[in-house]
């Protein structure tokens, strides 16, 4: 067989094997281009399974940021809102005021008219009151 004595190249050794080292060689490229293959399916499948899950994430995405948009809308509107409303409340506020005004001094006049007037002024003062407390 081989001589141990005597290191020898790899080339030296191919050519004692004959055809055999072909037909080895033939065969492990075979099953190499069957893995490379086996890996490439594998490649392209996670590939297509990554696709998937980027446009699964985008359309997510989008539905959150949809959502979002449409609650800083609401936000902003309630905002708007609530100024109005406060603009409402502040008139109202000095409505009461003025009757209570109204109510202080035609209170004190001597004249029989003026002053149902003024405890017409008043009750309406405090029910305008009640209304803004939501007690009535």
């Amino acid at each position: 067989m081989f001589e141990m004595d005597k290191p020898i190249t790899f080339s030296e050794w191919l050519g004692t094997q004959g055809n055999m080292v072909l037909l080895h060689a033939n065969c492990c490229r075979i099953a190499f281009e069957a893995g490379q293959q086996s890996m490439q399916a594998k490649v392209e499948e996670l590939k297509a399974s990554h696709h998937g899950e980027v446009i699964g994430h985008e359309v997510h995405f989008k539905k959150i940021k949809k959502e979002r948009d449409e609650l800083q809308t609401l936000y902003t509107q309630q905002g708007i809102n609530m100024l109005k409303l406060q603009k409402r409340v502040d008139a109202v506020k000095g409505l009461i005021e003025d009757l209570n005004k109204c109510y202080q001094q035609d209170h004190q006049n001597k004249f029989e008219y003026w002053r149902g007037f003024a405890d017409s002024a008043g009750i309406l003062g405090k029910r305008l009151e009640q209304a803004l407390k939501g007690e009535g």
